[in-house]
């Protein structure tokens, strides 16, 4: 199971879930607002993995 939020300028813009099968990731996300100035970060959260616990990771995004 993957739970991912976005935010940008440090408010929230979308939130979503998916489920990880053989490596690839189905998302579906719901945007929450809009935000134009900032910058974009994306945090990831496993949980239900092979290790009894989840795992968080938060990352910058670059947009081309």
């Amino acid at each position: 199971t993957l739970r991912v939020s976005i935010s940008r300028g440090g408010h929230l813009v979308a939130l979503g879930n998916g489920r990880v099968v053989h490596g690839r990731a189905t998302l579906m996300m719901r945007e929450i607002r809009t935000r134009t100035h900032g910058a974009w970060d994306i945090t990831v959260v496993f949980s239900k993995t092979v290790q009894t616990v989840a795992s968080t990771q938060t990352l910058p995004v670059r947009v081309r």
